[in-house]
């Protein structure tokens, strides 16, 4: 019995140390054949995540001029896929809204706060951020490459629902 096991304990080992190195082995064989040419492949697999980061945009939920809600958006790169997100908020009168996905279905992560109507607050105190995994490595831009990260586009689903909050003063 012990010879039976042992060729597969050490196929086993190579499999783990393969998978584990990031390593992907391929066989192909000619049109279709039982050929006894092979031809082998190695891929190199190395995906990786990078976050984004967006600040405020400010909104006027009740339309009397005054910002009362500051919300923003941060999303994916074209071939990346989100893994998740958070906020930062520096406001000196805000309180959470939102801090989740994208309901909207887009690769992105969305926040928002009310803020004191009677207070002017910074949109820029408000950021989204969103970690998005790659499968070919690290997109480019990402987290802290810049500046300053510009504010993106609200999704229009986001601004009707944050309108629908009970607006306080």
């Amino acid at each position: 019995m012990f010879t039976r096991t042992v060729p597969a304990f050490a196929a086993g080992i190579a499999f783990a140390l393969m998978a584990g190195s990031g390593i992907t082995y391929a066989t192909t064989h000619g049109s279709g054949s039982a050929s006894p040419k092979m031809v082998t492949k190695y891929a190199s697999i190395k995906s990786a995540t990078r976050s984004f980061d967006a600040s405020g945009v400010a909104i006027d939920r009740d339309e009397d001029g005054l910002t009362d809600a500051i919300a923003a958006y941060s999303g994916c790169p074209k071939g990346t896929q989100m893994t998740g997100g958070g906020i930062s908020d520096s406001t000196s009168t805000g309180w959470m809204l939102m801090n989740a996905p994208d309901t909207e279905g887009s690769e992105g992560w969305v926040v928002a706060v009310a803020v004191n109507e009677s207070v002017t607050e910074d949109p820029g105190n408000l950021w989204a951020s969103v970690t998005c995994w790659s499968p070919k490595g690290n997109p480019p831009g990402g987290y802290r490459t810049g500046t300053s990260a510009p504010a993106e586009p609200l999704p229009a689903g986001l601004v009707r629902e944050l309108k629908a909050f009970p607006v306080k003063h």
